[in-house]
């Protein structure tokens, strides 16, 4: 059985594996790039939803966010294995036990950078690939290649100072 947010290519189309409501079965769905939609979240694009885990005081927009084990979002993080799956990214800011959408595998608009990039830059490197940092839900350009134990997944490549393409690969545990 496939995970959410799991991508393959049959035929030269790329597909994602999402379930819609945040229940039920799950579908494969055509990614952005081969529907043709324009960015942002809609029943035509990567979009799921979830609850925030009770355990999760608040997810912002533009943090990675992976499904734990009950089926409910939390903050990714490269820290280990469990948390170094992330999904998406959040659409929109929730707390605890309150719905939250999550995008994949198109570009997003990061309005909150600082937030949600390690090391609170103003801005994204334009025309650079962003990884998943061991601070949780945030981007980094300068992933944990050292700690054992720890994720290695490239999430990202900046299309412009606030623009996010979002393309989750598959981790690499160090």
């Amino acid at each position: 059985m496939p995970t959410i947010g799991e991508y393959r290519n049959r035929f030269d189309r790329n597909y994602i594996w999402v379930i819609p409501t945040g229940q039920g079965p799950g579908t494969w769905r055509l990614t952005a790039d081969d529907t043709g939609d324009t960015p942002g979240p809609g029943p035509e694009t990567n979009y799921i939803q979830a609850n925030v885990d009770s355990g999760t005081p608040r997810i912002e927009a533009g943090m990675l966010v992976y499904i734990n084990d009950v089926g409910n979002a939390a903050l990714a993080s490269a820290a280990s294995i469990t948390s170094g799956r992330p999904v998406g990214v959040a659409v929109n800011t929730a707390s605890a036990n309150a719905l939250i959408n999550i995008t994949t595998n198109e570009v997003i608009q990061l309005t909150n950078v600082s937030e949600v990039v390690e090391g609170s830059p103003a801005l994204l490197e334009t025309g650079r690939y962003y990884w998943l940092s061991t601070e949780s839900g945030k981007f980094t350009r300068t992933p944990d290649t050292t700690t054992a134990g720890a994720v290695l997944v490239q999430v990202g490549l900046a299309t412009d100072s606030s623009e996010m393409q979002i393309e989750i690969q598959n981790p690499l545990v160090i």
